[in-house]
């Protein structure tokens, strides 16, 4: 099924809030899908996730994976 059309241009809004899982390591791929599709539209993303990991650099790991 994967990733439904939007209906509006995320660039309407000022902020977008994402919540998903890490898992090992990496975002979902659902996740990742929507931000290969959508990420250029949004002005300003706040992400929200839990993830276990004591890997010490993670948040600069995840942030580039979003921005990719």
């Amino acid at each position: 099924m994967g990733i439904r059309p939007l209906k509006k241009d995320l660039g309407e809004y000022e902020r977008i809030v994402l919540c998903g899982p890490v898992w090992m390591g990496k975002f979902v791929p659902p996740l990742q899908s929507f931000m290969k599709r959508y990420g250029h539209q949004i002005n300003h993303l706040v992400f929200v996730t839990c993830c276990g990991s004591t890997f010490k650099n993670k948040d600069d790991k995840f942030l580039g994976e979003l921005a990719n």
